[in-house]
């Protein structure tokens, strides 16, 4: 899979930019702008026109409430691939608005941290049995981590999705 196009979300107390973007960029274009998810109620609704003026994503990956982000991004675009990192998809600690789900069917890869005590992996995965979406995911495990994801760790996650 050649990406052209990747959406980048960081997480809640993270900053826009760093080493992981600085690798995507190596891979193509990639659009990550700074989330203000405490802050501003049309988040979700600037984000998603950011990206359609852009055009259609090859790819978007988010960590942490960024990957409850990804995943209703994705869900406006037909065949979208996302990476999620600990997602937020059923837990967040802060509330969000003005969130709708697209039409369109979610897929890719999820990575959960074992001792990730942020983001309960067994309620994520819950979820996604709940909703009847876990078949749409890989789901690899990450041992020996919490929630905040190493560059090591998302790095092999990513090759690991592009095979």
């Amino acid at each position: 899979m050649s990406v052209k196009k990747i959406i980048y979300l960081h997480g809640l107390e993270s900053q826009q930019g760093g080493q992981k973007v600085d690798y995507l960029s190596n891979e193509g274009y990639v659009f990550a702008p700074e989330m203000d998810y405490k802050n501003n109620k049309n988040l979700f609704k600037d984000v998603l026109e950011e990206i359609k003026e852009l055009g259609k994503p090859d790819l978007i990956i988010g960590s942490s409430i960024g990957g409850y982000f990804a995943y209703m991004l994705a869900s406006y675009f037909k065949n979208v691939e996302v990476i999620l990192f600990n997602p937020a998809l059923k837990n967040r600690n802060i509330e969000l608005k003005n969130i709708i789900k697209g039409k369109h069917e979610v897929k890719g890869t999820i990575a959960l941290s074992e001792k990730d005590r942020v983001i309960d992996p067994k309620t994520t995965l819950e979820h996604l049995e709940e909703i009847g979406e876990i078949d749409n995911f890989k789901i690899q495990e990450m041992e020996n981590i919490g929630h905040q994801l190493p560059f090591y760790n998302f790095r092999n996650i990513y090759r690991y999705h592009m095979k």
